[in-house]
Order: structure tokens, then sequence, then C-alpha cells
């Protein structure tokens, strides 16, 4: 628990430093769950979700029952959005990848929990050309992402996370079982009586 106090504590302080103001809106674009079919949108370096209402984004504790209190963190870090899992119980997914921390681009979805609320993480670029001189304009047109790889990127973890296929009688398998009987010398009347019990 003392990391997620940390980790809490960090970003309250980080809320609280005027110095260094974001220069992309972060648009979240919020897909399943209680929060689902709203925009949200914020102009911070580090955005909260949870269950806690004193979440950035605060879920419904009934409807989003697999959001944890204090859940993940959307934190600014130079020019990219981290997003980082708070120990959280049921995990958060980023493209279906279990992460702990992971670098964000535009169109990625995040899930939090496997069968949680989702939404997309978005940009917007609205900032301030220093270059412009005193008639500045608003950019507004999104630059494409650089690719990163995530090979390069030593602190970014992703767990692959694999579902179990459900075991199924085919009559395929029911013939490779019959012919296994019949090689290894088993009667016909005892298959007979295998075959009954189906």
């Amino acid at each position: 628990m003392g990391r997620i106090q940390d980790a809490l504590h960090r970003a309250e302080a980080k809320r609280q430093d005027k110095r260094s103001e974001p220069t992309q809106l972060v648009r979240l674009l919020h897909q399943t769950g209680s929060l689902k079919n709203k925009e949200q949108r914020f102009h911070m370096e580090s955005i909260l979700l949870g269950r806690a209402t004193h979440n950035d984004v605060a879920y419904d504790p009934f409807e989003d029952a697999t959001v944890s209190a204090q859940h993940a963190e959307i934190r600014q870090e130079g020019e990219f959005y981290v997003i980082y899992d708070m120990g959280s119980l049921n995990g958060t997914f980023v493209n279906g990848f279990m992460i702990r921390r992971a670098i964000l681009e535009i169109g990625d979805q995040i899930a939090l929990g496997r069968r949680g609320p989702t939404f997309l993480f978005e940009l917007e670029h609205d900032y301030l050309d220093p270059a412009a001189g005193p008639g500045f304009e608003f950019s507004r047109t999104p630059p494409r992402p650089r690719a990163i790889d995530l090979d390069d990127c030593p602190d970014t973890e992703r767990i692959p996370i694999f579902e179990e296929e459900e075991k199924q009688v085919t009559p395929s398998s029911v013939m490779n079982l019959f012919l296994f009987m019949i090689l290894a010398g088993i009667t016909i009347d005892v298959i007979l009586n295998l075959m009954r019990l189906f």
C-alpha cells in the first residue's frame, strides 16, 4: 500500500506545481462501463482513474465493480503519456495486454480489468507556438506520433494474457480414441460398453 500512497502523493504534488503546463489536451472516449459514450478532456500532467470520488475519472462503484478505488494513473512524462497500474486487483490492459507501465499512443484502447470499462486514449494538440510571435494561432492539427519500439523501452512491461480454449468432444476426437483403443488391443465388446456410457 505504500507504493500506491506514494504515487498518489506524487500525482497530487504534480497537480499543484504550476511551473510546467502540458501542451496537449488528453481526450478519453469511453466505450463501455458507467461512463459509456462520454468524452472527457484533461489539460493536466496526471490523471487518476478509479472508483474513489477523488479520482479525475471516477467510475460507478456498483456498475464498474472490477475497477479498484485507485486503479490507474495516466501521466505526462516529457513528450509521452504513460499509464501506470496502481496495484489494482483486476489489472490494467492496453490493447489487450496486461501492463504495469506502458507508453500510450493515440488510439490505444485501455481496459480497467479484463471485463471492466474501456476507453480510447486520444490527444488533441492545442498549444501556442512560441515561434509564431505576437500574432499567434492555436494549432489543432494533431501530428502523427512517431513510432516507438517498446523493446527499446526497458521500463515498459506488457504481459500477454491467453484465454484457455474450451475443451469440446468432436467426432474426430471420438474417432481417434476408438482407433487408439483398437490399436491398444482393447476388444470390441469393451469399446461398445464404453460408447453406451456417452
